[in-house]
């Protein structure tokens, strides 16, 4: 076999290679991105829920005498009810950045390690061709 033959051979076995392995991290990091996406949309969907029962309760406080008392009341129970769906919004959110990152990373390795064979395969080629004499006009 050639030089430029097994150098190539070389070359797309460890594209594949790196490719699937690629492949395998991003899937399994795109999997954990919906499911932090699902969660965010329940958060979400019980912030409205809130948001609803809020809304509900202010407006009963309006038939009671001692309205700015019950609003307080009311205000006070929204923030409590509020504060765990922040906190675990706040994590996923972190989580997803994280995950994002990951995924940047490995496609920044993913297009360095290509342009290393690119030029590996390049050099090795140049080795092998002939020498090109300039031709004088």
């Amino acid at each position: 076999m050639s030089l430029i033959l097994k150098s190539f051979i070389y070359l797309i076995g460890s594209v594949f290679f790196s490719w699937s392995a690629a492949i395998s991290a991003g899937l399994e990091t795109t999997r954990e991105l919906n499911v932090l996406s699902d969660e965010l949309i329940s958060i979400e969907r019980q912030k409205k829920e809130v948001a609803e029962k809020f809304q509900f309760n202010s407006t009963a406080c309006w038939k009671e005498f001692a309205v700015n008392d019950c609003l307080i009341k009311v205000k006070r129970l929204q923030y409590q009810m509020l504060a765990p769906l922040d906190q675990r919004e706040i994590g996923l959110n972190a989580k997803r950045r994280e995950l994002k990152e990951i995924l940047r990373q490995q496609r920044l390795s993913d297009k360095a390690e290509q342009q290393t064979h690119r030029s590996a395969h390049d050099a090795a080629l140049d080795k092998t061709s002939p020498i090109k004499s300039k031709v004088t006009p």
